[in-house]
């Protein structure tokens, strides 16, 4: 959307868009620190079985994080009142 014309940025942004989810760059990157503990046992394996190991971590990233998300509702909630 960016160095394009001036209403794609406006029509097509997220930041414009409703009931768009935004959250700050550095979420993507927090499963990293769990990831990275078995990189070493990754680079072992055949492509396809790191791809299952990666998509496996992932999803229970995923999960552990919907499971705890009432949770941090919770605590966002009464932070914000």
């Amino acid at each position: 959307v960016q160095h394009h014309k001036d209403e794609c940025m406006y029509e097509l942004s997220s930041g414009y868009t409703t009931n768009a989810g935004h959250f700050h760059s550095e979420t993507a990157e927090q499963p990293w620190v769990y990831i990275n503990l078995f990189s070493s046992q990754a680079r072992q394996m055949t492509h396809g079985n790191c791809h299952d190991l990666y998509n496996n971590m992932y999803n229970y990233w995923n999960f552990k994080k919907f499971i705890h998300l009432h949770e941090r509702l919770c605590c966002s909630f009464w932070h914000v009142t």
